[in-house]
């Protein structure tokens, strides 16, 4: 096996301390396939042998990258191929990510496996840590998590929140999404900015919101089929019942719809995606707006308030009575920078980050202002898609965002009531239930049916609210809260759920 040996046992201590998710299965069966034997005397010995080598290093670097958190390779490729972001500051990601202690503990490996290959073999070593490891999976009972799984989502697919006609004479009212991206309890934490006052403007703001998801568009598209419970993660990518569709159901409630972001949409098909998979309009798209950063594919994205202003002018022109806007924002995304500034990288992201979120915030600040004074009743629901992952995990470099983790997708929520007459509401409630979609959905649909803005809102609107237990999940990985515990399930063959220590977790 020669220094495939290193290659193995390099990956055996970096799964036992935390760092990789060893698929012992493939694992063993790509060790097996290495030591299978070529005799000497086979005519083709020589070809067969580099051909062998050849395939090994390319199923070695794939095995590697399955097992390390990393996304999908397909969807490295296309970053690679879209972004537009400077070699020195993919440098210096690469460099803050490699912990210079575990480092030395392989080079170390390396040096005793070179030393004593010749004359000690580690292979049997390899094959028997291996298949214990293999062993050891196929013993657990994986069977307790499934029947939670099953149970999970079968609950959820009869959970469906149902939506009456406003009543005859009853005050209406504009209802506007803020949907905006990277922006998770954990990133305001890590540059003091938890207790921003800005959270202080809502009436209501959730603080146990699971977003489910850690990507732009699977986080759109439960968004806008909120009416129904959570569903699986590929289930997003089929269509559902009309009942599901969120901004269906408003337009059937005599809702006029429109779609707007401060971006161009076109990063992984976001606005068309979003259209079909989640019924939304067409995106209104701008070319004469201020651009206030450029985008990690170097993309404009339009200066916030510009857009938001915009948008809300585009609504004072519609004659209907109610209108609904979903308003898509990516300003404080990963790998964007002011527009017109020079060696942005050299600056550390919590900075460029920091700077960001208190211009998001200023500009919806504004905004509001807008709304207020323009005497129209406004419910504005302002939900982040999931966070940035600013800060580094046991798992996952800074910025990698494939295992949704809760400092990921646990996300600030916050309804916001603007109007003259709003009755019967206690403003600055601070609710820490642990829900998602569903919820929103059904206050909505609370406010439909009696207005916040004439018959005041029933006491138990909030207190009523349907919880969700915290499963979130990608196209890679399942994250289940069992108790005070987290459980990580990787798509892979072993089916394997491990316990999340609290270095993972931070």
């Amino acid at each position: 096996m020669g220094l495939w040996t290193f290659y193995f046992l390099a990956k055996l201590y970096l799964h036992f301390k935390g760092y990789i998710y060893l698929d012992f299965i493939l694992n063993l069966l790509f060790a097996v396939f290495l030591i299978i034997p070529i005799p000497q005397h086979f005519r083709f010995h020589k070809v067969f042998s580099v051909l062998r080598n050849s395939i090994g290093l390319v199923l070695g670097f794939f095995l590697l990258w399955h097992d390390y958190y990393l996304p999908p390779f397909s969807e490295a490729i296309q970053f690679i191929q879209t972004q537009m972001l400077p070699k020195e500051y993919v440098y210096k990601t690469l460099l803050k990510s490699i912990n210079l202690a575990e480092t030395a503990v392989l080079g170390f490996l390396l040096i005793f496996c070179v030393l004593v290959r010749k004359h000690l073999s580690l292979a049997p070593f390899v094959l028997v840590l291996l298949l214990l490891g293999t062993l050891w999976d196929l013993k657990q009972d994986k069977g307790e998590m499934e029947r939670y799984l099953d149970f999970f989502y079968q609950s959820e697919t009869r959970r469906v929140i149902s939506f009456e006609r406003p009543k005859d004479g009853d005050t209406p009212f504009d209802i506007i999404f803020l949907h905006i991206c990277s922006l998770a309890w954990q990133d305001l934490k890590i540059v003091g900015m938890e207790g921003h006052p800005f959270f202080k403007q809502f009436d209501y703001l959730f603080t146990q919101f699971n977003t489910v998801t850690s990507y732009t568009n699977p986080s759109a598209i439960r968004l806008s089929r909120a009416n129904c419970g959570q569903p699986r993660h590929d289930d997003l990518y089929r269509h559902v019942e009309t009942e599901c569709y969120l901004f269906d159901t408003l337009r059937s409630l005599g809702y006029e719809t429109y779609f707007t972001l401060n971006h161009d949409g076109r990063y992984g098909d976001f606005a068309e995606q979003v259209r079909d998979l989640g019924h939304l309009d067409p995106p209104l798209l701008w070319t004469d707006l201020p651009v206030q950063q450029s985008n990690f594919d170097g993309s404009p994205i339009f200066d916030n308030y510009a857009v938001l202003k915009k948008s809300w002018e585009i609504r004072e022109k519609l004659k209907g009575s109610r209108v609904a806007l979903y308003h898509n924002n990516t300003s404080l995304h990963g790998g964007t920078y002011w527009t017109g500034e020079a060696n942005w990288w050299e600056r550390t992201r919590e900075d460029h980050y920091r700077e960001f979120v208190e211009k998001l915030f200023s500009d919806m600040t504004k905004f509001f202002d807008l709304l207020s004074a323009s005497g129209r009743n406004v419910v504005v629901i302002f939900v982040p898609e999931h966070g940035r992952a600013l800060g580094a995990s046991k798992l996952q470099a800074s910025g990698l965002r494939d295992i949704p983790l809760p400092q990921i997708t646990l996300v600030p929520v916050g309804i916001k009531l603007i109007g003259a007459n709003r009755h019967g509401l206690v403003a600055g409630q601070s609710i820490s239930k642990s829900i998602s979609y569903l919820a929103l959905a059904q206050i909505l649909a609370s406010f439909i049916k009696e207005s916040p803005f004439g018959g005041g809102i029933p006491q138990d609107t909030i207190a009523t609210i349907p919880q969700t237990d915290f499963l979130a999940e990608t196209q890679v990985a399942r994250v289940v809260k069992r108790g005070n515990d987290y459980l990580l399930e990787r798509r892979s063959l072993d089916k394997r759920w491990v316990k999340l220590s609290k270095e993972a977790l931070r």
